[in-house]
């Protein structure tokens, strides 16, 4: 490759995690930067929190909009439900709770002591489905810390702190902190679970993410209240996952039958999952533990947005230093080779700077050439939404929004070649293969790339 664009190793997508604490500015100067995916994570927030997160996201997306007509930014929102996952709730501008050895504290289901200010009281989500379940002398814990229960009466669990990290003498919890109670059984779907999902659909929202799964009735009982909440959205959502510690090994096969794919930081099961062809969203918060033997596998990496300039240039660097271990395998056989493996032979071969696809109808080309080794970035082309939204989630593969009144073939490749120029997938003198599967137009084309060719009035 003699000519490099900005993009041209960027294969695997990235997710950006938002916070209250991001501008609406700086979201889309993520965007700007790389993001396919904002992610938001519900069980972080209070229910405004959550619809102040989404009306940022949406308005920013809109703004982008604006910044790059005539064409459309194809960028996602991914939603993690609260789950049913125990949390800490307090006040969210409260300072960390400083808790001691031995000190005495409350939880509580109260919803009067929600987003309250206390330092001995703390309020708990999901604790009314455990209440019965409790006794005094279990265990309970929160971060690194161990509580013992005390006493139980009406609404309020009487605590003190049994066990503190290396000894110390005092340690601090933060706002969202998960709880965990040992002994207890899993909650199933509430309220919280169906205020959520309907708030989704309202917002027509493309992915939504089933936290802490341990069990596949959860999931199943999750996808039955998206299918018939009586709250209609434009556009069906993908339903992707992430697992809880306490699953097994049962409950992590079986799962590849129910989700499109899987959130999760846990090296050990991405290689099942990508034999069930489902899609990986690896997260990452410390590049000390980067994994790079699972770099050829994961579709997804998530991660805040401090983190997304040098998770590019790490992902880059992998990916052109992986080139040279591609290999075209056997030869081509001229009469019954499906397109997806020629454009596959070919690109390895010259070592393309892009893949141009134009999809009408199915995806399934796409989504193969998406597991297979490639050397460049894959630029599909299509009107079709429900493409767009699935090959969203696919290394490689980086859905166009064709418009219309575009129709011919020339006009096809002209307008993918421009916005590969303009968003940084292509530049002069790169070399690009052109793959048409539809009934009118069979085979592989190549192309190059010339340095006048950038504006649509051309």
């Amino acid at each position: 490759m003699t000519y490099v664009s900005e993009k041209s190793f960027m294969w695997q997508k990235i997710a950006v995690e938002i916070e209250l604490s991001d501008s609406q500015e700086e979201i889309i100067q993520s965007i700007r930067n790389g993001a396919n995916i904002l992610y938001i994570r519900f069980g972080r927030h209070n229910l405004q929190e959550n619809l102040t997160l989404l009306h940022l996201a949406k308005q920013a997306l809109l703004e982008y909009s604006f910044e790059i007509s005539p064409f459309k930014p194809v960028i996602g929102i991914a939603c993690e439900l609260s789950g049913k996952w125990s949390r800490l709730k307090c006040h969210r501008h409260q300072r960390p709770i400083q808790l001691q050895l031995n000190q005495r504290i409350l939880l509580t289901c109260d919803k009067a002591y929600e987003d309250k200010q206390a330092d001995n009281v703390m309020f708990v989500t999901n604790l009314d489905q455990r209440m019965k379940q409790l006794k005094t002398g279990d265990l309970i814990t929160i971060s690194q810390i161990t509580l013992k229960i005390c006493k139980l009466k009406g609404k309020f669990i009487s605590c003190f702190v049994k066990h503190l990290p290396d000894n110390g003498i005092d340690f601090q919890v933060t706002n969202y902190e998960r709880v965990n109670f040992y002994g207890t059984n899993s909650c199933d779907v509430n309220d919280i679970d169906l205020i959520e999902c309907n708030l989704l659909l309202e917002n027509n929202i493309e992915y939504i993410v089933v936290p802490d799964i341990d069990n596949e009735q959860y999931v199943l009982s999750i996808i039955e209240m998206i299918n018939g909440s009586e709250q209609s959205s434009e556009i069906s959502p993908i339903i992707l996952g992430s697992l809880s510690p306490a699953a097994d090994d049962k409950t992590v096969e079986n799962l590849t039958a129910l989700i499109n794919g899987i959130v999760t930081d846990r090296e050990n099961i991405v290689d099942l999952y990508r034999k069930a062809c489902k899609v990986i969203i690896f997260n990452i918060t410390d590049f000390e533990k980067f994994a790079e033997n699972i770099l050829h596998t994961v579709d997804v990496y998530l991660t805040k947005s401090s983190l997304q300039n040098s998770l590019k240039t790490k992902l880059k660097t992998f990916n052109q230093a992986s080139i040279s271990t591609f290999k075209t395998g056997n030869k081509l056989n001229a009469t019954c080779t499906a397109i997806s493996k020629c454009i596959e032979y070919t690109s390895i071969s010259i070592k393309a700077n892009a893949i141009i696809l134009y999809i009408t109808k199915s995806n399934c080309e796409a989504e193969w050439l998406s597991r297979k080794p490639l050397p460049c970035p894959v630029l599909i082309a299509t009107s079709d939404r429900r493409i767009i939204q699935t090959l969203l989630l696919r290394k490689y593969c980086f859905p166009i929004h064709l418009p219309g009144t575009i129709l011919s073939h020339r006009m096809i490749i002209k307008y993918v070649t421009i916005y590969g120029r303009k968003f940084g997938y292509l530049c002069p003198g790169n070399i690009t293969i052109t793959g048409f599967g539809e009934k009118d137009i069979q085979g592989v084309e190549l192309r190059y790339v010339p340095d006048d060719f950038i504006t649509l009035c051309q």
